[in-house]
């Protein structure tokens, strides 16, 4: 698995792009967020995954956007709320799997 170090830094211009979506989205800004970058495909081109600032995944879950940017325009491929997001480095279909977990402690809490 993938950790994800949410400390990368964004260029200006997707911060105006990002900013934007995040309006038609009821959202305020990109200040909002931490980003992770990843390449989920191996193409060369970074995806970008978004956790909310005021996350505690002790005490709920969190937001988490999963979005790419092309030609100035950003296309949302996953938001999710969970607890924990990790990358695997298997693949299923060319994109690395996303997992996400609902226990904050145990990865591997499941119901019989």
């Amino acid at each position: 698995m993938e950790p994800l170090r949410y400390e990368d830094d964004i260029s200006i211009s997707l911060q105006l792009t990002l900013d934007s979506f995040l309006e038609s989205h009821n959202d305020l800004s990109h200040k909002n967020y931490s980003f992770a970058q990843t390449d989920l495909n191996n193409d060369g081109v970074l995806e970008y995954i978004l956790r909310t600032n005021n996350c505690s995944s002790l005490k709920s879950k969190c937001s988490y956007l999963i979005i790419a940017e092309n030609s100035n325009k950003i296309s949302l491929l996953l938001e999710i709320q969970t607890r924990n997001l990790l990358i695997d480095v298997n693949s299923s279909y060319g994109i690395k799997n996303i997992l996400a977990f609902s226990n904050q402690s145990n990865h591997y809490d499941f119901d019989i």
